[in-house]
């Protein structure tokens, strides 16, 4: 027994010794720290970074902070080594910023690199990505990466997992990806390539995924050279295969033969727009070889497919689960035949849209089907017969039925005929009364989208089963119908983003008991928040943000029951639906879904329903009172936004217990005393703003609160403490002054030396200058003039001074501020404008005062991107500013303000702009209460009713412009009466204005307009139908400038009316627009009444007719989709001065004609086409060319050397006396059409388009970037010693930089990135004085960079993926610059020395000016 004791006791010793052990390893391994240098690489990548939402919060430098511990950072715990760096991103939380993953090249061990889903434009994939040769998996999709691929990745040997798609990268594939053999997955998708397909993919043995191709490529798979197709048959694994937009693919019957081979094996095929017509489609599927049960999903969508599209489909119907067939040229009759031969037993999603099948009878897809995509298809009521339908295909969840010729009464009682769990149907774009017929209310259990317009119906109480209703953002009106509390079973109510009005019902606190969710934000409800809401004791969201609420928060919200626990117990059964388009609430457990929270005032939508379903928002009303103390018996609460309110009070005291909470936004009230110590308790905290308040006193210490920008505490002017800059007066206290031990020694400095030398500067300095006043007369005389000068100055200044000092009205003062606390200030536009008693509002920006009265006469906050203002603003606020004049708000982002009725006390008001700030409302008629208003700019937002008549009452007015808003009615024809009016702009795209209005003399009103020069009434569709108004617009052409008739419905039979009398001749006609309409070849008779002077010529095709206008000199015809080539009659319009063909989809060569018969070209623009070929030759013919962008087009082959013979950008200076032509240019901005007028221009900077003016500095440009264009750069280039502005980045240039770059002393713009040149940067570059955007990025060039003050003052990224560069701006030092540099000398000298140049002087020099003060 004993023997058996101790062997036991010895067993249990050994393994105790052995776990320690084994413990104390494990240990040791996880507190292995990471490598330093990796860490300060880290460190530096992170400086690229400047917006990341928290996410790199834990990425801090202090030196005992270990990376490994850092969010997205895994170490190896053997050595340290970082081998993950995963920093993917989920809306809305994403990191942004201008990267440089070269930093990152001393993660020599990395594995794993995932930066998806951020956004880094206009960062590039550096060639040094070949030095991660351990990496596995490599993830940069969806962050707007620019450039080309790198050909380094091809030495990644252990690659598995590429995905790159959705960026904006160019170029060709490398060919090097060949060498990537274990590959397995490579996703190219969605990018900009161009060229084809490599055949060494086919060397990817281990791949079973390829996707390339994408909407924007131009990419081919034709290559005779090397077998065509053959290399894909070598992909044995493949499994997954997408081609779509590869649009050759149709022309080849190899590669759609080897594809068929491929079929067995495939689970997915996408082959989407690949120009494949139905005579393809045995090669692809009807060999009995091709037969598959793999094939899961397959995309043939916006091909030509016709009937012989059936012949094939039992190959792969048995298992196939998703089928899409859209835009195919589909009809009746290959439906009809479809789904009698096979059923598709396992069909889950459908796609059928956009097809021309007018009538869907007996269709057929099984008992699977779970989504059918019908829209677009051309059916009608009566052709909507499912008859074969299984009557149970409870199945189907979501029904596609939008933009059909459907009746509400048809469709309804359909729906019920054949299914019962329908979640989501959608009818948008059909004729559907609101009424909702008897019994459907039986069928429709799972309601969850239903598109209504108008007033919700009273019938829809019908629907007593229904459990979720989703009616958000459909212009509803009206109040809540009193018939909706029927639906008691109501577990989701979402009407937000409405028009609803009227108060909150309380039958929805006393019917709907058991709703989880309701949102009633975004509409304009009323009145007080009821309390029968308090009885939603299963509510998990609340959301009532932005409305008109007033008076308190009730109290018993405490109610809520389910908020109040801590957890939502997950294995209880919760109701999750579909919402808006937005994002979906899941419709089974487990499934996550989107919510909307308000954030600073923009909106942000969330994920993960156990972290946000538990929500409170009451933002954006007018609620008062104090923030109720019950609400912090809401244990399980984890956000709550009370902000935008004029709740009162302090902050509850115990807030502290909320520990749920990881979203609080109290910001914009007027809450004051102390921000509670408990709030520092709450450590899930990660958004906090109480910004804008009254609160004061110390911010409690705590690691969260700190952790916050000071931004979360702005506005709170007595708030002191970190992390805002300014000490409490506790933190303040003096350091103890150190004794001083040299007493003695200063004592006898002071009064000796000093002295000495001051009375000798005293002596000396009074001699000096009054001695020659006494003793001659000339200077005393004059130095008495001067005096007397200078004193009279000064009393003018001092009196200057005391006017211009005159300070802001306090009144108007306080109305300022009041109107800022509306505002979200993130770009510190208004930051200038403190609530301090000492600050004169007349020097905030945007504010300009009367120099005599002080009263605020402008205030203009308008806003240029990317800055801009935001919030709900109140504009009455400002109506104790009685002397304004000026007022802009344009540019900003104000939804859902509106434009109040009180505008019309601003009775000095000339100018109002308050376009493109998204305001919503009605024109309020008190407008016509300003007399003295002379512009008015109310364009492009949300405005929506009629033109209010009382416009007419404004006598002064010479500029009107309402349009792009929501406009409906008829034109008021007392415009007739505003004889100033120089300018009329109303219509837009999404009004539905209309011109007739036969009691009121119909078009007579527009004639007395007899100063008008522009006219717009773009989309106002019946003037193409109003002969009057042709008439009248006809005789207005002779004075019009600008003419605006885009989307009229006009059409050819119309044109004589318009323009072919001879009394319509016009000399001023410089912009006409008739785009969207049905014109033909006689659109081009009449023409030569204005074609002499025509400047800008809007349309959507270039009809060959187009050669007629023979008088033109300028055409913009940008940005209008148009194809084909351009036309060879364009060759007689040799007039031409600019021609602008730029953004469309323009093929073939560039013609050689241009030159030829164009010589008289100053500006040609072609960029964002599809243009191939070479540079013709001929184009050198172009000497007074002064703009050339041929840019983002599919060129190959040199660049001319001819370019040097443009004779005008050999000319250093363009001669000002000249005669030069500026004409309009697209909508981003203008060509004046007069001399010495500003226009702008459009430049490629790293991948991102920017627009420049002053023709003096940018009309002397090249911009060939973006193309595939080879060789060198033709050193006779360096000739055009005016050029402002070369860009030849992003092609494939090679050899080195021309030796005499520096010859170009004029260019201020030059980028060469991303090609392949090679040598040293030459040195004179540096000689260049005006040079201010510089990139040399991603080339093979190397050396040390030029010393020059110029070429030193870029960011380092101008010379990256340089890898052979050195020296500054560089971080890397040249081997030549490793120097010690030399030791200082010690010049101690003695302290009487020291004396004699320092004290004694500065004292001698106080003596002298002791001299000049009496004088």
């Amino acid at each position: 027994m004993g023997c058996v004791f101790n062997f036991c006791n010895a067993l249990l010793t050994l393994l105790l010794l052995l776990h320690t052990r084994l413990s104390l390893a494990i240990d040791g391994e996880a507190l292995k720290k990471c490598i330093e240098k990796e860490r300060k690489a880290l460190l530096l990548f992170k400086q690229g970074i400047y917006v990341d939402y928290g996410m790199l919060s834990t990425w801090r430098e202090e030196d005992d902070e270990d990376c490994c511990n850092w969010k997205g950072v895994r170490c190896s715990n053997q050595t340290g080594h970082v081998q993950v760096l995963n920093l993917h991103s989920f809306a809305p939380t994403f990191l942004r910023g201008t990267i440089n993953i070269t930093l990152l090249s001393e993660l020599h061990d990395l594995q794993h690199l995932d930066l998806s889903y951020n956004y880094f434009y206009p960062s590039d994939i550096p060639q040094s990505i070949g030095s991660f040769t351990n990496l596995r998996y490599l993830n940069l999709s969806y962050s707007d990466f620019v450039g080309s691929i790198p050909n380094q990745l091809g030495k990644l040997p252990n690659l598995q997992y590429i995905d790159l798609s959705n960026n904006y990268l160019d170029g060709a594939i490398p060919c090097q990806i060949g060498n990537l053999s274990m590959l397995q997955s490579l996703h190219l998708g969605g990018n900009n390539l161009v060229g084809a397909i490599p055949y060494q993919i086919g060397n990817l043995s281990m791949l079973h995924t390829l996707r390339v191709g994408g909407y924007l490529s131009n990419l081919t798979i034709a290559n005779k050279n090397n077998g065509d197709a053959e290399w894909i048959s070598k992909l044995s694994l493949l499994t997954n295969l997408e081609l779509s937009y590869v649009r050759d693919v149709g022309n080849s019957q190899v590669w759609q033969h080897m594809i068929g081979k491929l079929m067995p094996k495939l689970t997915e095929l996408r082959l989407r727009d690949c120009g494949i017509s139905h005579v393809h489609n045995l090669l692809l599927f009807a060999s009995p070889s091709n037969y598959s049960y793999s094939l899961v999903t397959l995309d043939l969508s916006n091909n030509n497919l016709n009937s012989s599209l059936f012949q094939w489909s039992f190959n792969f119907s048995s298992n196939l689960q998703q089928l899409y067939l859209s835009n195919c040229s589909l009809s009746s009759h290959n439906l009809y035949f479809l789904s009698s031969h096979f059923h598709f037993p396992s069909l889950i999603v459908l796609d059928l849209s956009y097809n021309n099948l007018m009538s869907v009878t007996a269709l057929s897809f099984g008992f699977n089907l779970q989504e059918l995509y019908l829209s677009n298809c051309s059916l009608t009521s009566n052709n909507l017969i499912f008859t074969s339908f299984n009557p149970n295909l409870s199945s189907l969840l979501h029904l596609d039925l939008s933009n059909n010729l459907l009746t509400s009464s048809t469709i309804f009682d359909w729906i019920s005929n054949f299914t019962f769990n329908l979640h989501k149907p959608d009818l948008w774009g059909n004729s559907l009364s609101p009424s909702i017929p008897d019994g459907f209310e039986n069928v429709m259990k799972s309601l969850e989208v239903l598109d209504l317009s108008g007033e919700i119906p009273s019938s829809i109480g019908r629907l007593v089963n229904v459990e979720a209703m989703v009616l958000s953002n459909n212009s509803l009106t009206g109040e809540l119908p009193l018939s909706l509390a029927n639906c008691s079973k109501l577990v989701l109510l979402d009407v937000s983003e409405n028009k609803l009005s009227g108060p909150i019902p309380s039958w929805i606190g006393v019917s709907l008991e058991q709703l989880q969710i309701l949102s009633l934000r975004m509409n304009h409800l009323n009145g007080s928040l009821p309390v029968h809401l308090c009885h939603l004791t299963q509510i998990r969201l609340l959301d009532i943000s932005r409305n008109n609420l007033s008076n308190e928060v009730p109290s018993c919200l405490e109610n809520f029951t389910v908020m109040a626990q801590e957890h939502i117990n997950s294995s209880g059964s919760y109701h999750y639906y579909m919402t808006n388009k937005a994002g979906p609430y899941p419709y089974s457990d487990g499934l996550e879904f989107y919510i909307t929270l308000m954030w600073k005032g923009e909106d942000y939508k969330y994920m993960r329903p156990e972290l946000f379903l538990k929500s409170i928002d009451l933002s954006s009303n007018a609620l008062s009172g104090e923030v109720p103390r019950e609400l912090m018996s809401l244990l399980g609460l984890v956000s709550l936004n009370l902000s935008r309110n004029l709740l009162s009070g302090e902050i509850p005291i115990n807030i502290g217990n909320l520990e749920s909470l990881e979203f609080l936004d109290l910001s914009n009230n007027k809450l004051s005393g102390p921000i509670p110590p408990s709030l520092a308790n709450i450590d899930r905290l990660s958004m906090l703003d109480l910004s804008n308040n009254h609160l004061y006193g110390k911010i409690p210490i705590g690691t969260q609160l700190q952790s916050f920008n000071a931004s979360s505490y702005g506005g709170n002017l007595d708030l002191c403490g970190l992390p805002l800059n300014k000490m409490c007066p506790e933190d303040n206290t003096p350091p103890p002054q150190e004794a001083n031990h040299n007493e003695e020694e200063g004592a006898s400095l002071i009064s000796q030396e000093f002295y000495l030398s001051m009375g000798l500067g005293f002596v000396v300095g009074f001699w000096a200058v009054v001695g020659p006043l006494l003793f001659n007369r000339t200077w005393r005389q004059a130095y008495c003039r001067f005096m007397n000068t200078l004193l009279l100055h000064t009393r003018l200044s001092l009196a200057t001074d005391g006017e211009a000092l005159k300070k802001c009205i306090e009144k108007e003062r306080n109305a300022l501020l009041l109107f800022k606390q509306g505002i979200y200030d993130d770009s510190g536009m208004v930051s200038t404008w403190r609530d301090r008693d000492d600050e004169d509002c007349c020097n905030w920006r945007g504010v300009h005062c009367s120099n005599q009265t002080g009263h605020a006469q402008i205030l203009d906050l308008h806003s240029s991107d990317p800055l801009f203002l935001r919030g709900t603003i109140n504009i009455t606020l400002l109506s104790e500013l009685h002397d304004l004049q000026h007022l802009d708000l344009s540019y900003n982002y104000f939804y859902p303000s509106d434009i109040p009725q009180s505008i019309g006390s601003f009775t000095n008001l000339r100018y109002l702009n308050l376009s493109y700030s998204d305001f919503v409302g009605s024109i309020p008629n008190q407008l016509g209460k300003l007399p003295n208003l002379q512009y008015i700019d109310l364009s492009n937002n949300y405005l929506d009713g009629a033109i209010p008549c009382q416009i007419r009452n404004l006598s002064k007015l010479q500029s009107l412009n309402l349009g792009e808003n929501n406009l409906v009615g008829v034109i008021p024809y007392q415009l007739g009466n505003l004889s100033m009016l120089h300018t009329l702009r109303v219509g837009g795209y999404l009004s539905n204005l209309t011109i007739a209005d036969k009691n009121n003399g119909d078009a007579e009103w527009i004639s007395k307009l007899s100063l008008l020069t522009n006219l717009e009434l773009s989309y106002v569709r019946d003037v193409g139908n109003s002969h009057v108004w042709q008439h009248t617009i006809g005789q207005l052409v002779p004075k019009l400038k600008e003419l605006r008739l885009g989307g009229c419905d006009i059409s050819h039979a119309h044109n004589l009316l318009w323009f072919a009398s001879p009394s319509n001749y016009s000399y001023s006609l410089v912009t006409l627009d008739l785009s969207d309409n049905n014109l033909n070849s006689s659109l081009f008779q009449w023409s030569f009444n204005f074609s002499s002077n025509l400047q800008q010529l809007y349309i959507r095709e270039i009809p060959s007719s187009i050669g007629r206008l023979v008088n033109v000199e300028a055409m913009v015809l940008s940005n209008n989709s148009l194809t084909g080539e351009l036309p060879l009659s364009l060759a007689n319009c040799s007039k031409l001065v600019l021609l602008d063909v730029s953004e469309n989809k323009l093929s073939g060569p560039i013609p050689s004609w241009i030159g030829v018969s164009l010589e008289q070209l100053q500006i040609l623009s072609l960029r964002m086409n599809h243009l191939n070929g070479s540079l013709p030759v001929h184009l050198c013919h172009l000497t007074q060319i002064r703009l050339l962008d041929i840019s983002r087009n599919n060129l190959s082959n040199e660049v001319p050397s001819c370019l040097e013979n443009f004779t005008v950008m050999a000319q250093e200076h363009i001669n000002s006396s000249g005669s030069y032509h500026y004409y309009m240019t697209n909508k981003a901005g203008p060509y004046p059409y007069s001399d010495g007028l500003e226009f702008y221009i459009t430049l490629m900077w790293k991948g991102e388009d920017y627009k420049y003016m002053r023709p003096e500095l940018f009309l002397k440009s090249i911009d060939l970037s973006s193309n595939a264009l080879s060789g060198e750069v033709p050193r006779e280039l360096m000739s055009l010693l005016g050029l402002v502005s070369l860009n030849l980045s992003r092609n494939l240039l090679s050899g080195e930089i021309p030796i005499n770059i520096g010859n170009l002393e004029s260019l201020e713009f030059l980028d060469l990135s991303n090609n392949k040149l090679s040598g040293p940067i030459p040195p004179s570059l540096a000689n260049i004085d005006r040079l201010s955007m510089l990139d040399l990025s991603n080339n093979h060039l190397y050396g040390k960079i030029p010393i020059g003050t110029q070429l030193q003052s870029f960011n380092a990224s101008s010379y990256g993926g340089n890898l052979d560069l050195c020296g500054l701006p560089l971080n890397k030092m040249c081997p030549e610059d490793n120097t010690p540099p030399p030791q200082e000398a010690n010049h101690n000298e003695e302290e009487g020395a020291s004396l004699i140049s320092q004290e004694f002087y500065l004292s001698m020099g106080l003596g002298l000016l002791l001299d000049f003060g009496p004088l």
